[in-house]
């Protein structure tokens, strides 16, 4: 099997996660 693919999917999950992050700590900031 590839584990090309298998990367490509764990880094689109960790830039996806990370984008939520960013997302929700700019909510609070922009919140307070």
């Amino acid at each position: 099997e590839l584990p090309f693919l298998r990367i490509q999917v764990l880094v689109t999950a960790l830039s996806e996660s990370l984008l939520h992050t960013l997302i929700n700590i700019n909510s609070e900031v922009g919140g307070t």
